[in-house]
């Protein structure tokens, strides 16, 4: 790596480290991409910087610790994750990699503690050791004066940055700071996001912006869903009166060329709206739309 000056190559696909290690955050539940098929590019995406708009509840906060996880393991990288507060630190750590840990053999494996032998290390709430290389969880408050103690004397390869649009918004340009020295200095960062230009939706503006197309299987073409392909009016107050699938009590997506159901668990790409912004980094626009088990009558 310092010969070379290139960073350390990235061993096994993150894609297929956590199917052969069965390396996932929900215990008894195997991984499968059917229900989340807008996440396989995610998944291999190999960006130095990601960006994640989304919406609630759509399997990026297990991408997520896959990522940091994998890089760990496979890239021997040091990860800093930064989440809002330290109660979110407390609640992430215990409840759900806590659980996943322990239903993994190969993750119970890696993730080493002061018992294991040679490989003297970490099991705590903001700290896990992962063979020789360290996984920091941090709250992002930042002090009066500007400091962030929590986030001083560590130096990573891959910043994780969750629920950015609540993060202490000086904690951003602090926490890269940790990766100065690294050769990968690799960034992903989501959020559910809060107010135009600001946030989350500030990077994805500055990203190539990707947006899910959908292929039409009845006429072939490629379309990317809003609103506005389900409700076809409004009342005054902005509730939807007629919509598509209204006669059958029932919602669905139509192609905006021929009329006909969208099958959202058909065929679909991702596709970048700017790809002269490609420089810096990946944006994701992840909507509720484009998940097939979303029900669009909510």
């Amino acid at each position: 790596r310092e010969k070379t000056g290139m960073p350390p190559a990235r061993g096994l696909a993150l894609l297929d480290w956590v199917r052969r290690y069965r390396a996932f955050l929900i215990p008894d539940r195997p991984f499968d991409l059917h229900n989340h098929p807008y996440l396989e590019a995610i998944y291999q995406e190999t960006a130095r910087r990601v960006v994640l708009q989304k919406a609630g509840q759509m399997g990026l906060s297990e991408y997520l610790i896959s990522y940091a996880l994998h890089a760990c393991d496979e890239r021997k990288a040091t990860v800093v994750y930064v989440f809002p507060t330290e109660l979110h630190v407390s609640d992430f750590s215990s409840a759900r990699l806590g659980p996943a840990i322990e239903a993994s053999p190969y993750l119970k494996q890696i993730v080493l503690d002061h018992n294991n032998g040679q490989y003297a290390g970490a099991n705590r709430t903001t700290l896990k050791r992962v063979r020789n290389r360290f996984l920091y969880f941090r709250g992002s408050k930042v002090q009066q004066d500007g400091t962030a103690p929590q986030l001083k004397s560590i130096d990573g390869d891959v910043l994780i940055m969750d629920e950015v649009d609540e993060l202490d918004p000086r904690a951003p340009a602090i926490a890269r700071k940790r990766l100065g020295h690294s050769l990968i200095a690799e960034e992903r960062m989501a959020s559910t996001p809060s107010y135009p230009g600001a946030g989350i939706n500030e990077e994805y503006l500055k990203s190539d912006q990707r947006r899910w197309h959908f292929k039409c299987e009845h006429c072939g073409q490629w379309m990317t869903p809003s609103i506005d392909d389900i409700v076809l009016a409004w009342d005054e107050l902005g509730r939807p009166t007629a919509w598509h699938g209204q006669d059958a009590n029932t919602a669905h997506i139509a192609c905006p060329s021929c009329g006909k159901p969208i099958n959202r668990r058909g065929k679909g790409a991702w596709v970048a709206t700017r790809p002269e912004f490609a420089s810096y980094g990946a944006g994701y626009h992840i909507s509720k739309l484009v998940s097939p088990i979303t029900n669009l009558m909510r």
